[in-house]
């Protein structure tokens, strides 16, 4: 944030019916209301670790080292993580269409009760418009009991293939531009206009 010059006052206006927008961190009060954000936010991202490794929600701090930071095999050895690898091997077996990348987040149909298997099924059918090419993607997926995760995995190198051969088309119908003759150019226009002497 810029420093404000000698004499120069800063006003920050909030409305009445949402106090809590910008809340006070000088006060107890503003300090606590921030934490219940920032444990909101906590839970969601514990909620989704939790549905994706099939653990209880409980679970996830200790995995996590309790919002410290565990990485590579001490990730493995907690369960954070089902195998080691990097973003640059993971791009590289999506471009291949490698669905084994989808394995470690499924979850089988039977394991799900009614309403998780609903919004799983929501979750899938958002990933794709009806009509656009993948409804077959889409209902296998569903079939097949894959998480949104995993079917957004699944989806992603299709996705991409496909994006590459509709850019490479439309490409390859691009008329060029016709070729200017010289008398269009300005230079040339001007030339032509200047008085003989």
């Amino acid at each position: 944030m810029p420093t404000l010059g000698r004499g120069a006052k800063r006003y920050e206006i909030v409305s009445r019916n949402a106090p809590n927008k910008r809340p006070d961190l000088a006060t107890e009060q503003g300090r606590a209301k921030l934490g219940e954000t920032v444990d909101e936010r906590a839970a969601v991202f514990e909620n989704k670790v939790a549905r994706n490794l099939g653990v209880a929600p409980s679970r996830v701090p200790a995995m996590g080292g309790h919002g410290g930071l565990v990485v590579g095999s001490a990730a493995m050895k907690s369960g954070l993580v089902r195998r080691l690898g990097s973003l640059e091997g993971l791009i590289a077996n999506l471009s291949k269409g490698g669905g084994s990348v989808a394995a470690p987040v499924r979850q089988k149909v039977a394991s799900l009760n009614g309403a998780a298997e609903k919004a799983r099924i929501a979750g899938i059918m958002a990933l794709a418009a009806p009509g656009t090419g993948y409804d077959a993607h889409i209902n296998a997926a569903i079939a097949e009991g894959l998480s949104v995760d995993a079917t957004a995995l699944r989806l992603f190198p299709i996705t991409y293939a496909h994006s590459a051969s509709v850019s490479g088309a439309a490409a390859a119908t691009l008329k060029q531009p016709a070729a200017r003759h010289e008398e269009f150019f300005t230079g040339a226009i001007w030339k032509n206009r200047r008085p003989k002497r």
